[in-house]
């Protein structure tokens, strides 16, 4: 069984090593690498080639946002999950700007953290992944705080 390879970027290390913490025991993960800064992350990603990034959006010299969009115009397969500590609808749309296919607050539990992660790594090379809407426009899962993995 192919195991689904997961970059860890953010500046905080307690949150760098509880996020590694959380996904050690999950046998379908495997944590290639952690990156510090947005430049760091790109370089990364383009060494590393990671099925999914694990990307905060406030980082020192460029943000997680530009940085997944960095990644994904010369790493379009790879699946960002924005993990942030802004809870606002407009950071959620700029995410999905920039290219997430997920957006979660660091508020939310492991376990949340873990099935956002088995859902992007399920959608991965299927034909129906890809930017989808819910009510309103907004990305699905907005309505009931800020979480969502786009369909």
């Amino acid at each position: 069984m192919n195991k689904t390879r997961i970059l860890v970027v953010d500046d905080h290390e307690v949150v760098r090593q509880g996020v590694v913490r959380i996904l050690e025991g999950e046998e379908t993960f495997e944590i290639c690498g952690e990156a510090v800064t947005g430049e760091e992350a790109v370089h990364k990603a383009k060494r590393l080639t990671p099925d999914i990034i694990i990307m905060d959006v406030r980082l020192p010299g460029m943000d997680g946002l530009e940085a997944t969009r960095r990644i994904l115009r010369t790493h379009p397969g790879i699946s960002v999950l924005v993990f942030t500590v802004n809870e606002s609808k407009q950071m959620a749309l700029e995410a999905v700007k920039a290219g997430a296919k997920a957006c979660l607050t660091k508020t939310e539990g492991g376990t949340r953290l873990v099935d956002t992660l088995k859902s992007l790594a399920e959608q991965r090379g299927s034909p129906q992944s890809g930017p989808g809407r819910g009510p309103g426009g907004l990305p699905f899962g907005l309505g009931s705080g800020l979480g969502f993995v786009l369909a």
